[in-house]
């Protein structure tokens, strides 16, 4: 969609996509940090349990 605004000159839409995209993004990154971290932690239940502390789940 990104590159159709920006072939038709769309320039609000392609704005507005490039701000969309960049936010999934950090999104993305977000999650994946997540991720890392309870990978790290493993079966280590107070690992885990610092994980959902910090990520304000408890």
């Amino acid at each position: 969609m990104h590159d159709i605004a920006k072939k038709n000159g769309d320039y609000a839409s392609e704005i507005f996509l490039h701000s969309f995209i960049r936010e999934r993004i950090q999104e993305e990154d977000c999650a994946l940090d997540i991720i890392d971290k309870f990978e790290f932690a493993g079966d280590n239940m107070a690992a885990q349990y610092a994980v959902d502390k910090e990520l304000g789940c408890s």
